[in-house]
C-alpha cells in the first residue's frame, strides 16, 4: 500500500440491497463472490465483479449480524454468521437452508473465523470471553466441549473476545483480540478443547505463545477509560502470508504487527510483548523486566 496506489482508489460499484446497516463482509477464496451480513438479519452474495446480488438469506438470528465468513471446503454453497443474539449459524446459500444453529455463547458473537485446510469447521469469538470451535460433522449445543480459550482465564472476569483470525501460512495459531490493548496468540496444538466449566481452575500451561501491544499503551488503559476512548481491539487480520498481523485498535490508531517483532531486538521489538501480560503486571515505561522493549 503505497501513497500514489491510495490516490488511485476510486468507487466502482454501491451494492444496495440491505435495509439495515451493513456489519460485515467478506469475500470467497477466488474473489468473485462478495458475502455481506447486516442488522436486517439477512445475508446477501454479491457477484462483485458485476455488481448483481445473487442471492438474499434469511436467517434464524434474532440480533444484528456482526459476522459472515465463506466455509472452506464447500464449494461456496455455505457460509457461517455470528449475531448479536449470541447465536452461531451455517446457512446454505444456493437453498436457503439453515444447517447448524446454536446459541453457542453467553455474549454477543463478534466474530468469525476460518482455516482453508480445516473444511467445515468455524471459530465464533463472543463478548463471554470465550473462542470456541464448532465442527458441522459434530452436535451443537451451549454444552459442547469446543471451548478453545476462555480469555476470563487469562485476562479477569470482564474479559470480552472481539476478534479472532486464523494465520493463512500456520492454521495452528490463532490471534485473538479482545476489550484490551493485547493481541494474543494462541497455538491450537497446546489446547485440548474442553466443556465450559465456570469453576474449572484455569490452566496455566494453556497461555498465549505470543502477545502484541504498542509499547506505550500498557498500564495506561484507565486513562483511556476516562476519556470514554477504551482501548479495544474491533477487527485483527493476517495478510495472505501469516507475515503480519493487522490491528484496528478502537481508541486509538491501526497497528501491523510483524512477527519477527518477537524475535529480535532492534528497534519494532516495541510493537512485541515478550513477557505473558497476564501473568504480571507490565511496567508502564514499555519494559519488560528482562530489559527488552516490550
Amino acid at each position: 500500500m503505497t501513497p500514489d496506489l491510495v490516490k488511485r482508489l476510486g468507487l466502482v460499484k454501491e451494492l444496495e440491497g440491505h435495509t439495515g446497516c451493513v456489519n460485515c463482509i467478506q469475500w470467497n477464496s477466488n474473489g468473485r463472490l462478495l458475502a455481506s451480513g447486516s442488522d436486517d438479519k439477512t445475508v446477501i452474495v454479491w457477484d462483485g465483479l458485476v455488481g448483481r446480488r445473487m442471492a438474499r438469506v434469511e436467517t434464524p438470528h434474532e440480533g444484528n449480524i456482526f459476522s459472515v465468513v465463506w466455509m472452506p471446503g464447500a464449494d461456496d454453497q455455505l457460509v457461517g454468521t455470528g449475531a448479536g443474539d449470541c447465536r452461531v449459524c451455517v446457512l446454505n446459500v444456493e437453498t436457503g437452508a439453515t444447517l447448524k444453529s446454536v446459541i453457542g455463547h453467553q455474549g454477543r458473537v463478534k466474530r468469525l473465523t476460518t482455516a482453508p485446510d480445516s473444511p467445515g469447521v468455524v471459530w465464533s469469538g463472543g463478548e463471554d470471553g470465550l473462542v470456541r470451535q464448532w465442527d458441522l460433522r459434530e452436535r451443537w449445543s451451549m454444552d459442547s466441549s469446543n471451548v478453545l480459550v476462555n480469555l476470563t482465564h487469562h485476562a479477569g472476569r470482564g474479559a470480552e473476545v472481539k476478534c479472532v483470525s486464523i494465520c493463512p501460512s500456520r492454521s495452528e495459531l490463532i490471534a485473538v483480540g479482545a476489550n484490551d490493548p493485547f493481541v494474543r496468540v494462541f497455538d491450537r496444538r497446546m489446547i485440548t478443547c474442553s466443556r465450559l466449566d465456570p469453576s474449572a481452575i484455569p490452566d496455566t500451561e494453556c497461555g498465549a505463545v505470543a502477545y502484541f501491544v504498542p509499547g506505550h499503551l500498557p498500564g495506561v488503559e484507565a486513562a483511556f477509560h476516562r476519556k470514554l476512548r477504551p482501548l479495544t481491539s474491533t477487527y485483527i487480520t493476517y495478510n495472505k502470508d501469516g507475515t503480519e498481523l493487522l490491528c484496528n485498535l478502537g481508541g486509538e490508531q491501526i497497528y501491523l504487527y510483524d512477527k519477527f517483532a518477537m524475535y529480535s531486538t532492534s528497534a519494532p521489538i516495541n510493537l512485541a510483548v515478550i513477557q505473558n501480560c497476564d501473568k504480571k503486571q507490565l511496567p508502564a515505561n514499555g519494559f519488560s523486566n528482562n530489559g527488552l522493549k516490550n
